[in-house]
């Protein structure tokens, strides 16, 4: 297994006699549960205590992607009752 500073993961398909890879596979997936998002590592824990120190929030989940060649991190909410949808937009 091959693991990068990303931390992602591979296999390695080929290696010369030292040890060194010569060929991986494609990325197998990441190792832990944090995300990369410009160069800082996002924990879950960390989306988790936002969510709990937002009055009114019911749930929230980060999603990570990439758009125009910029990392991006979405927050999308759920909220206890509308009223509470409603007061967070006037923030």
């Amino acid at each position: 297994m091959i693991r990068s500073g990303t931390n992602d993961s591979a296999y390695a398909l080929g290696s010369e006699a030292d040890g060194r890879g010569t060929r991986r596979s494609a990325i197998q997936g990441r190792v832990g549960a944090a995300g990369k998002v410009r160069e800082i590592f996002v924990f879950p824990r960390v989306i988790e205590e936002v969510a709990m120190a937002t009055p009114g929030v019911a749930a929230a989940q980060a999603v990570v992607m990439r758009e125009n060649n910029c990392d991006m991190l979405r927050l999308p909410i759920s909220w206890k009752t509308a009223a509470t949808k409603t007061l967070a937009r006037t923030r």
